[in-house]
């Protein structure tokens, strides 16, 4: 991948699908590590043990990765696209290469995790942790800005960053949905914290909203 020119599908290159494939059918405890510019497909997931997208990580690529396996640093990083589980209903796929073209957009926006069409093999906003957090006493406020607050707590054993996600889920009687904020949040263990999402001033206008609180 190169930002001149696109991935031709969303394969590994090279063999590297049947590579991981042999290695995980003889180590059920591999982990894959991805350094990709995009999503891929997983042909080998369920053979695996967990998968680490480190994306292209520059020069110190190496130790960051090597921390985050070995436990020194606790990850926190979430998905900034959707991870399809095939390319069957994306658009785009299987038209003529270095020419001209059109490229349908039936559904509109309303693609990766936006959509309720589309199963997604890792969705928009998800991350993982060596710890766990739990979420209570949500709270909406009105006023000069439209805020959403909630009580953090981390339930693990080990530090951590929550990246808690709100989002539009309705507006106007209609199905829509949009990430309009987001938080982070850094805890010891037993810790709580309340944190305060400020949401985007660019929600669609409607008579009735549903706002939805999660961590994914």
């Amino acid at each position: 991948m190169t930002e001149g020119q696109d991935a031709p599908d969303l394969t590994l290159p090279a063999g590297q699908d049947a590579l991981i494939q042999a290695i995980a059918a003889a180590n059920p405890h591999t982990i894959v590590v991805l350094q990709t510019g995009g999503p891929v497909l997983m042909p080998w997931l369920d053979q695996s043990e967990s998968v680490l997208e480190a994306w292209y990580s520059g020069a110190g690529g190496a130790e960051a990765i090597a921390d985050v396996l070995f436990g020194i640093v606790n990850p926190s990083g979430h998905l900034p696209m959707t991870f399809p589980k095939s390319v069957g209903p994306l658009s785009g796929f299987g038209l003529p290469n270095k020419q001209p073209f059109d490229v349908p957009h039936p559904l509109d926006s309303e693609v990766g995790y936006r959509s309720a069409e589309q199963a997604a093999l890792f969705s928009f906003g998800h991350g993982l942790s060596y710890t766990r957090f739990t979420y209570s006493a949500v709270q909406l406020a009105t006023g000069g800005a439209l805020t959403v607050s909630f009580k953090v707590r981390n339930t693990g054993a080990v530090k951590g960053k929550a990246v808690p996600q709100v989002y539009l889920t309705s507006a106007g009687g209609k199905r829509i949905k949009r990430l309009v904020g987001f938080a982070k949040v850094e805890l010891a263990p037993g810790d709580e914290q309340r944190s305060t999402v400020i949401i985007d001033k660019m929600l669609p206008a409607a008579e009735s909203t549903r706002l939805g609180c999660r961590r994914k």
